[in-house]
């Protein structure tokens, strides 16, 4: 049987997961996050997590980013804000 620490602890692990947004797909609205993020797509709205976010090769944000840290391989039209450079 799980405790109510571990089982809390294991719900807080599965919210902050990894996320992807894929080539060919298009969401246009703010993204907020505590997991990392992966953008292989577009995104027209502001992306913001208290992680990591990658920006793939295909991968375009028409917005801003708010972010712990990011890999910038795709294009970005809008301010960066990073903490951990």
């Amino acid at each position: 049987m799980l405790s109510g620490k571990k089982s809390k602890e294991s719900a807080n692990a599965m919210a902050s997961g990894f996320n992807v947004l894929n080539e060919g797909t298009t969401v246009k609205g703010d993204i907020e996050s505590k997991g990392d993020i992966r953008i292989d797509g577009t995104l027209v709205g502001t992306v913001r997590t208290t992680s990591k976010l990658v920006l793939g090769k295909s991968g375009k944000i028409d917005g801003d980013v708010i972010a712990l840290c990011c890999d910038v391989n795709g294009s970005i039209d809008g301010n960066v804000q990073v903490k951990d450079v």
